[in-house]
């Protein structure tokens, strides 16, 4: 702690420091308004220059400038600025006290830290993000990403919330985008009939985004299909049953890659071959 006072009652060197702190709090503060320019849509753009959108390491960048800026300051006039002084001198004896491994544990804790602020400071734009892209989803049923067709179940959710009772069940054939549909129908119950669980459970790497990025190797695994084809063993139900115990009266059917074959329909009797195969339920319309 001496050598840190020592260091602010030397006029160099506290103005370097200070100059340094300053600078890296004002370079950080002039991204953060212009992140936040960008993330409110009053400007996304100044010059022809696009503007940065990530707040989160410009604000540890403040921190830390500010963090400089207050330990060179050669003199503390409020017992605020003085404990945050007191600090800075407790974190720079710890570090002159540490050998070679110790200052790496520090910088390990330090840098865990700053990571973890950068991604904290980043949730409101990431939960803005999100929010943005949600309500896109809902306006149009079909976006063209990357050359593939892709079919959004949020497009569907108000017009399926609105056929469906709130207290009705119902059978789901689909991929695994139906915890997300099981979630937004709450309370509305959701099942799986048992053919549609193993088909399911048999196709759980059938997702197009992870074939894209294992380049197809996550639809050519043969152990996988060996497995729940051959060695799993499954219940065996009466569907009718199945059905009428649980009071299931729509088949809901979603295809993320074929708008055509998503469908909302009103079981009206409980032929095993109706639902196994291609049903010839009612079509409800919305």
């Amino acid at each position: 702690m001496t050598a840190c006072k020592e260091y602010r009652n030397n006029e160099s060197g506290s103005f370097w420091m200070c100059f340094l702190g300053g600078l890296v709090a004002l370079v950080s503060t002039v991204v953060i308004l212009l992140a936040t320019l960008r993330v409110t849509g009053i400007a996304t753009s100044l010059g022809g220059i696009q503007l940065p959108r990530r707040i989160g390491w410009p604000m540890v960048m403040l921190l830390v400038g500010m963090v400089l800026l207050i330990g060179a300051w050669p003199k503390a006039n409020s017992p605020i600025h003085r404990r945050c002084q007191s600090a800075v001198d407790h974190l720079a004896t710890l570090w002159r006290a540490q050998g070679l491994l110790g200052r790496l544990v520090l910088c390990a804790l330090i840098g865990h830290g700053a990571i973890s602020l950068a991604y904290a400071f980043e949730l409101p734009a990431n939960l803005n993000e999100v929010f943005l892209e949600r309500a896109k989803l809902t306006t149009t049923p079909v976006s063209i990403r990357e050359g593939d067709r892709y079919v959004h179940w949020e497009f569907f959710i108000p017009q399926w919330k609105k056929t469906i009772p709130s207290r009705a069940s119902l059978a789901y054939r689909g991929q695994w985008e139906g915890p997300l549909i099981a979630y937004e129908l709450y309370p509305r119950r959701l099942y799986l009939l048992p053919n549609d669980a193993q088909r399911l459970a048999a196709n759980w790497n059938n997702h197009r985004w992870l074939a894209k990025k294992t380049r197809g190797k996550s639809l050519h695994d043969r152990w996988v299909d060996e497995y729940w084809f051959e060695r799993s063993s499954w219940p065996t139900f009466d569907l009718k049953s199945f059905i009428q115990e649980r009071g299931i009266t729509f088949l809901l059917t979603f295809d993320e890659a074929d708008e055509k074959t998503c469908s909302l329909l009103r079981i009206p009797d409980f032929s095993e071959d109706k639902l196994r195969n291609d049903p010839s339920a009612v079509r409800v319309d919305p």
